[in-house]
């Protein structure tokens, strides 16, 4: 490292994890603080919606320990983290891929190679083998974590992209392989199906749960209504569905019924509390 240069992680993502109150996002804030408490800076680039054919008017932005940057176009990716290295006198030591959704994966690649660096893969969900990174099917059905291939998927409305994403992300992982360091996973069950189709680098795979439970507590009987609350997005792939259809058969004069987080619509006998983790913190 350069004498006087601060030791940095390159992290990508999908969205502006510092705007933004969801679970991914929740998980890069508290890896961007775990790093700057450790002394070091944390680059992130994040995509917009938008991944148009033409590299030249994709855009990206930056944000540096927290900090939003600017907006640039894709076609200078290079150049823009060569100048707020160099700016601020940081040094790459890891580049973490939180998520490539909307990423040019040639870019990235070029980006990789050229910093030399271990690179730590993070899966939050499923998109690095299916467009739709939920493993739920053109009907609404969970696929099962064998490897996207014609007797799972032929079925699928998703089949015909499937193959092509698939073949890009295996394209891309073997053109940084011997930069790879790990594949972390937030469960067993994530693990098996990145095993079951990125084989070669299931010694890379790593579990480390987003919790991790300790101590005892000791609950008293419930004499009041019991509470049950639903937290996080409202939408199908989260169980929102299922939560509006409980909430239905259940008596309101036995339980309280709370929604917690930023979704919008509001439910007979549900009390909605807003909750945001961007914007208030843990």
């Amino acid at each position: 490292m350069k004498h006087g240069y601060r030791k940095t992680v390159i992290s990508f993502s999908h969205t502006n994890y510092c705007v933004r109150s969801a679970g991914t996002e929740k998980f890069i804030r508290n890896i961007s603080c775990e790093l700057n408490k450790e002394g070091y800076s944390h680059l992130n680039i994040f995509s917009f919606y938008d991944d148009g054919v033409n590299r030249g008017k994709k855009q990206f932005g930056i944000n540096l320990d927290d900090r939003f940057i600017g907006i640039y176009k894709y076609v200078d990716l290079h150049k823009a983290i060569e100048s707020i290295l160099s700016k601020n006198r940081l040094c790459v030591s890891t580049i973490h891929l939180q998520h490539l959704l909307h990423h040019d994966l040639d870019a990235i690649s070029s980006i990789i190679k050229n910093y030399r660096v271990p690179v730590v893969v993070f899966a939050h969900d499923f998109f690095l083998f299916c467009k739709n990174p939920n493993l739920i099917n053109s009907n609404g059905e969970y696929c099962g974590t064998q490897s996207p291939e014609k007797s799972k998927c032929s079925l699928c409305k998703y089949y015909d992209i499937v193959n092509p994403h698939l073949a890009r992300t295996k394209s891309f992982f073997s053109s940084i392989s011997q930069y790879l360091s790990a594949i972390i996973t937030p469960s067993d069950f994530v693990a098996d199906a990145f095993r079951a189709t990125f084989k070669e680098y299931k010694h890379l795979i790593v579990v480390r749960p987003h919790l991790v439970l300790e101590g005892n507590r000791v609950y008293r009987a419930i004499s009041t209504k019991v509470k049950i609350g639903f937290a996080g997005g409202q939408i199908t792939a989260k169980g929102y569905e299922e939560w509006k259809k409980l909430i239905s058969t259940l008596d309101n004069s036995v339980y309280e019924f709370y929604y917690l987080g930023t979704g919008k619509e509001v439910l007979p006998h549900v009390n909605n509390i807003y909750v945001s983790t961007s914007e208030e913190g843990e």
